[in-house]
């Protein structure tokens, strides 16, 4: 699963601060009863409608600019002429990939996309991670990021220069990837649709009916959802998320002296049991409270965005061994990770879930910590998880865990676990299953003085 499920940015925390730029404040009567406005608002309108409504309107907005873009042929000529260069300066590139519009990449939650970007570059293709006009990543045309790994902020006729480039697409980037024309289109189903929840539904499911006829080379990240789509594509192949080793399996871990809420926590002398990522109505709260109850000598460390404002309404944070440190970016992470003694991923147990393949399940492998969850079905398949079903199964497992701590053989198979299930891994799969199709794997921008698109 996507960290944050597709949206960029938390909504709400963005119209929070637009409303933090208002030029005057507001009499104390005019702020009650906008107040009264907001609160009758959210009591009315369901949280997914309003998502969709805050969506929409971003769309709209963002098409403006698009449009403005794409009728600049001055511009447009500049952000060619760059991209023949960037090509030029890669004669050795084994072809040429493109992330259509999706996730900012400066955000703290990394997650597929960047990760896959990056393993293709590593690998030998020139990729480019195309960001929206109203990103936060704030690229002017193109902006290297890795070698072989450009940020482009450009109009569509721009990439569409470059010839048969392999498309990395997702559900909700449909738009985008038909602009680019592609006939090698790998469709990546990485969540069961109702998850993306700033997104009407029969638009997402006309996207996917969409993708599932067009695409050279369909994907599904979890076994549930890879037959799901078997139905209708029985050439379907699974590639599962996956881990930067070298990353979270760094000797550069130490976090002493450097970030005081964490450290605090690690002087009390406690196990901690960790978990990063998004905090939302799919993470068990209840059951987290149990164990914090049940083993009052263990601290609990929760790392990520609010990302539904689910945390407030739990109470969880008044419990004294339960610690949120709010996000943290992914360059830092594996240090808070190191500070853990156990990791976990407390999921609720649901038909959404069941088909979620957990991106920080290898990178706590690669991290070598002991790894508690709930019982879903992407994690059974590594023994060395320990997997509740219950929860005081849970709790049994956290006491369980701190007993794997030290032990060889445990971090040993947890090691290898990670080496065989890296973003290179999951990269050459994906070329493997376009060299199947007989696509050619290598692509170029045309030179060509008949050429039309360029």
């Amino acid at each position: 699963m996507m960290r944050s499920s597709g949206i960029e940015n938390h909504p709400q925390g963005h119209l929070w601060k637009v409303g933090e730029r208002r030029s005057a404040p507001l009499s104390a009567a005019m702020q009650l009863f906008y107040r009264g406005i907001h609160s009758a608002y959210h009591t009315v309108v369901p949280y997914r409608m309003r998502i969709i409504l805050w969506e929409y309107r971003r769309r709209r907005l963002r098409a403006f600019k698009e449009y403005a873009q794409a009728r600049n042929r001055k511009l447009i000529e500049q952000c060619k002429t760059e991209l023949r260069q960037i090509i030029a300066q890669s004669p050795d590139a084994k072809g040429v990939v493109i992330f259509p519009r999706s996730v900012a990449w400066d955000t703290p939650l990394f997650q597929r996309p960047h990760q896959m970007a990056m393993a293709f570059a590593s690998l030998g293709y020139l990729v480019f991670y195309w960001v929206q006009v109203d990103s936060i990543d704030n690229v002017a045309r193109f902006r290297k990021v890795n070698h072989g790994l450009y940020l482009c902020n450009v109009a569509p006729e721009v990439l569409r220069c470059v010839e048969n480039p392999i498309v990395i697409t997702y559900t909700y980037t449909y738009n985008w990837t038909a602009q680019l024309k592609s006939s090698s289109i790998v469709y990546e189903l990485i969540d069961r649709l109702e998850i993306f929840s700033n997104f009407p539904l029969p638009l997402l499911r006309h996207y996917h009916k969409k993708l599932l006829s067009q695409a050279t080379v369909v994907v599904g990240t979890a076994n549930e959802l890879l037959e799901d789509l078997a139905q209708h594509r029985p050439d379907a192949i699974l590639c599962p998320n996956g881990v930067d080793y070298d990353h979270f399996a760094s000797n550069n871990k130490d976090i002493r002296g450097s970030y005081e809420d964490i450290q605090r926590i690690i002087e009390e002398g406690k196990p901690i049991v960790g978990y990063y990522g998004a905090l939302a109505e799919w993470f068990d709260y209840d059951l987290m409270k149990h164990a914090a109850k049940a083993l009052p000598g263990y601290n609990f460390v929760l790392i990520g965005p609010d990302y539904d404002f689910s945390i407030g309404k739990t109470g969880i944070t008044k419990l004294a061994n339960i610690h949120w440190l709010g996000p943290k970016n992914y360059h830092i992470l594996p240090k808070y990770l190191h500070a853990f003694d156990i990791a976990t991923i407390p999921f609720q147990i649901t038909k959404t879930l069941q088909a979620v393949s957990p991106i920080k399940l290898f990178e706590y492998m690669a991290g070598g910590r002991p790894i508690v969850t709930t019982d879903l079905v992407e994690c059974r398949k590594y023994p060395i998880v320990l997997v509740a079903k219950n929860q005081d199964e849970f709790v049994g497992c956290l006491q369980r865990a701190m007993q794997l701590r030290d032990e060889p053989a445990y971090l040993a198979a947890l090691k290898t676990t990670a080496q065989e299930n890296t973003w290179h891994a999951r990269a050459r799969t994906i070329i493997t299953a376009i060299e199947a199709k007989q696509t050619p794997p290598f692509s170029s921008i045309s030179n060509s003085k008949e050429s039309r698109s360029c």
